[in-house]
């Protein structure tokens, strides 16, 4: 995965989980960047195929 805001690429299993203590949900499911704690909503399946097929290209 690559951070939108600082362009780090990590690992899911490297990153931090979202806020559990946000008004809006309870634990919601966006991944924080191990560097800038930046949150991103995790990809889609889809997405990440795309992203697959398009590097093979």
């Amino acid at each position: 995965m690559k951070c939108s805001f600082c362009s780090m690429e990590f690992d899911a299993d490297e990153s931090r989980q979202g806020c559990c203590g946000c008004a809006m949900s309870s634990c919601c499911k966006k991944i924080k960047c191990p560097r800038c704690n930046y949150e991103m909503v995790p990809e889609a399946g889809l997405i990440k195929l795309i992203k697959k097929w398009r590097e093979k290209v």
